[in-house]
């Protein structure tokens, strides 16, 4: 059986999933911890903040596309 981090590592893309799965398995661990069916955290020193490079700038024309389908005053542009 692999590592935390291999597991987590298979759902890099989107990243949200890894740390959503961390955050359960945590979640069944302290449940464990106090059921005494464990006696330490196996996900304690495990960490998962993936790489973050911002906001990108939509290219110029998939914002054309996006103005032609939702014209001034639809919901997706007054959002």
């Amino acid at each position: 059986m692999g590592t935390s981090g291999e597991l987590l590592g298979r759902f890099i893309a989107p990243p949200h999933k890894a740390k959503h799965l961390l955050v359960g398995i945590r979640k069944l661990v302290y449940v464990a911890l106090r059921q005494d069916w464990i006696e330490i955290d196996p996900t304690a020193a495990v960490e998962w903040r993936p790489a973050y490079a911002g906001w990108k700038a939509w290219p110029r024309d998939a914002m054309a596309q996006f103005e032609t389908r939702w014209p001034l005053g639809s919901a997706p542009r007054t959002g």
